[in-house]
């Protein structure tokens, strides 16, 4: 199971208590603040850096490689939030002046009334009501599993671009006509791509119903050769271009 897309395995009590005193706290209670001045009096980075073949234990190994290479102290903070989000803590900031200086003070803090809600994609009915346009996630709102509702985006500016730019070419005014043009354009485009991601949502949620992998394992498989990666990826950019 994977925790946060970050970990492999929850880590115990015990690993958390020392793992929070190399930042000098003691314990998930305690109410200490600290700055990056703190952690550099404390030695925090060199104490991790002693724990390193535990914490590396927790990571999956491409996020351990983000995080855990070349520790200082900004990362230790990132690290230190990860950790106890596991555990339904955070760390909360606050900025203060201090000798006419800047500093942010962190805080663990419990995390109370956790609340979710389902993820789904939306596609406006109308794309636009007389000279308004909609646009961006309001226009066609995906599940963030694809990481393309940008590219989408980044298409929608370059299509309505296009249209204004032929419009002006002909000297024809830029009316409500162009609205209409872009959603004659792009509304099937659209609906097919968050169509598809929502499947793609649905054949994971039924492989955990099943307590089977076999499609993850499948991926997995298809991403090890080299020319089905190009080909995805060719397609996925496609989010960015006219066509």
């Amino acid at each position: 199971m994977k925790y946060f897309q970050l970990f492999s395995e929850q880590p115990s009590v015990e690993f958390m208590n020392d793992f929070l005193k190399c930042y000098g706290l003691n314990g998930f209670d305690d109410t200490l603040e600290f700055s990056k001045g703190d952690l550099i009096e404390q030695n925090t980075v060199e104490k991790l850096e002693n724990m390193l073949l535990e914490i590396v234990m927790y990571y999956l190994p491409c996020k351990a490689k983000i995080y855990l290479n070349d520790l200082n102290e900004k990362r230790a903070i990132t690290v230190l939030s990860q950790f106890l989000k596991l555990f339904n803590y955070t760390l909360s900031r606050k900025e203060r002046i201090v000798t006419k200086k800047k500093i942010i003070y962190y805080k663990i803090q419990k995390i109370e009334n956790i609340k979710s809600f389902n993820l789904k994609s939306l596609s406006l009915r109308s794309y636009y009501h007389g000279h308004i346009l909609a646009f961006g996630d309001l226009l066609h709102r995906i599940h963030p599993l694809a990481g393309q509702g940008f590219n989408m985006t980044i298409r929608d500016v370059k299509i309505l671009l296009a249209l204004i730019v032929k419009k002006h070419s002909l000297g024809l005014p830029l009316d409500s006509s162009i609205n209409y043009e872009f959603e004659k354009k792009l509304r099937h485009k659209n609906l097919i791509f968050s169509d598809g991601i929502d499947l793609i949502h649905e054949f994971f949620n039924f492989e955990r119903k099943i307590n089977n992998s076999i499609v993850s394992k499948s991926i997995q498989l298809l991403g090890k050769n080299p020319n089905i990666n190009k080909l995805f990826t060719k397609i996925a950019d496609r989010g960015t271009l006219i066509y």
